[in-house]
């Protein structure tokens, strides 16, 4: 990858960064609610808490990708001058790596609410499992593939997270529904 690719790239991941602080900060909120609600063998609430959560999740990271995929010259002109010729190329990339960026971090809250939602069961160390297959067993060979031998070059890795990603919700969502339906036959 040129000096370029990875700082345009550089560029989509402070941006991420940023906007997964207020997804983890809400995975919290989702695990200590559901808690309570465990806690109190509250039945009837969990499921509303547990789709609420990745809702509000998804739509939060659903309107700041708006502003990425919509404004991305704003964002990207805060670290470079974008009106300069030499820098038209490097804008180019940023705004595609951004692009990815926003599909990723909507499909990555997905994950971290389902995530928050799991971990209220006592269930921890699967979620580790499903993280270390996604990313390294599936996303970071894929992206490899994808980036290598296609024409996607660097944004082919961008690829490979998000395949990777959507295999993680797949088994992350079957399991919380093992989970909440084992929990509301019991207790």
């Amino acid at each position: 990858m040129s000096y370029l690719y990875l700082a345009a790239n550089q560029i989509a991941f402070q941006y991420i960064g940023l906007s997964m602080a207020l997804i983890f900060a809400l995975s919290q909120a989702i695990t200590v609610h559901m808690g309570h609600l465990l806690g109190a063998n509250d039945k009837e609430h969990i499921y509303s808490v547990i789709w609420s959560g990745c809702l509000l999740s998804i739509g939060l990271t659903l309107c700041i990708s708006l502003f990425l995929w919509i404004f991305p010259h704003a964002f990207i002109s805060i670290d470079t001058n974008i009106h300069e010729k030499n820098n038209q190329q490097f804008v180019l990339l940023a705004t595609h790596f951004l692009t990815l960026c926003g599909f990723y971090q909507i499909l990555e809250s997905l994950r971290i609410a389902l995530f928050a939602a799991i971990r209220a069961f006592h269930e921890t160390r699967l979620t580790m499992w499903v993280s270390l297959i996604s990313y390294w067993g599936i996303a970071l060979p894929i992206g490899y593939i994808f980036a290598k031998y296609t024409k996607l070059g660097p944004f082919g890795l961008w690829y490979g997270m998000i395949i990777g990603v959507i295999f993680s919700i797949v088994l992350l969502a079957m399991r919380l529904m093992i989970k909440k339906n084992s929990y509301l036959k019991t207790a």
